[in-house]
């Protein structure tokens, strides 16, 4: 399966900015990152976009209703309270944006894709690796990494990407990331920044 194609849509006179989305799927569907108010639409990959944009004007209203809610959220950060909205709307995203991630990044890295892909509510661990010895791969992250900048999850999912290829934190494992991903250490920084 093909990785999705991510573009970021400035505002204009008629809409908002947004993130347009195309991926393998078959319907439209708009969705609202918590706490930001991001405007995310994912369409199917041959869709217009002057078609989405229809789409997208006529659920307005909604949408907007929607980013104003998400705003209103508390922004908290790994060790705060979610009410259970909250911490649901997280899981929701967590599962939305870290398989296309988790793709991307076993594609880069000529790996196949693990087996599983689980999320917890887990406060001092943001992801972990585990490899059975039938060769099975079950990657984990915490859904509470949804509240840090995209940059930051991004280092988060490549990290525990290349633990199945390392499952140590040697040189040849860092070396690797640094190779795919020379600011991670500054991406990875932002964890702890935002807390």
């Amino acid at each position: 399966m093909k990785a999705a194609d991510k573009t970021f849509v400035p505002a204009s006179a008629l809409l908002p900015a947004y993130t347009l989305i195309r991926a393998d799927r078959l319907t439209m569907e708009i969705r609202i990152s918590p706490f930001t108010g991001e405007i995310v639409l994912r369409i199917p990959r041959r869709t217009a976009k002057k078609t989405a944009e229809e789409f997208l004007i006529r659920n307005l209203s909604a949408v907007m209703d929607s980013v104003a809610h998400a705003k209103a959220m508390t922004p908290g950060r790994m060790y705060a309270e979610l009410s259970a909205d909250e911490a649901a709307a997280l899981k929701k995203l967590a599962n939305e944006v870290i398989p296309d991630r988790v793709r991307y990044w076993t594609q880069q890295l000529g790996l196949p894709m693990p087996d599983k892909i689980s999320y917890t509510a887990a406060q001092k661990r943001f992801g972990s690796c585990r490899q059975y010895p039938d060769g099975r791969v079950h990657l984990c992250f915490s859904y509470r990494l949804m509240q840090f900048p995209d940059a930051a999850v991004d280092a988060v999912v490549l990290h525990e990407v290349a633990h199945m290829c390392h499952p140590d934190h040697s040189k040849h494992f860092y070396a690797l990331i640094l190779t795919h991903m020379p600011d991670y250490h500054a991406r990875h920084a932002l964890l702890s920044e935002n807390e």
